[in-house]
């Protein structure tokens, strides 16, 4: 039997980066856009875990999964208000 080399589609570095909007900016991955706010990303993803993607607030900067957004279109992520009833606030 032959060794047949397989192939990724999607790149290893990719594969766990998170979507998200961090004030309104899009960011292709939870890291980057903590990093670009200088924020702790310990911090920052395990509060994404605490809420499942919904919008939370880390350091006064709003936080939102891209995904969490497209199934919300109600919530406007350039306007920056957190739903009524959250209590992340």
């Amino acid at each position: 039997m032959a060794y047949k080399k397989v192939l990724n589609k999607k790149s290893n570095r990719n594969r766990f980066a998170i979507p998200v909007y961090i004030d309104g900016i899009r960011y292709e991955s939870l890291l980057s856009g903590a990093i670009d706010f200088e924020l702790g990303y310990p911090n920052v993803f395990n509060k994404y875990k605490k809420n499942q993607g919904a919008p939370y607030k880390v350091s006064g900067h709003l936080i939102v999964t891209v995904k969490w957004a497209n199934l919300h279109p109600e919530f406007d992520v350039n306007a920056g208000i957190l739903p009524e009833g959250d209590k992340n606030k």
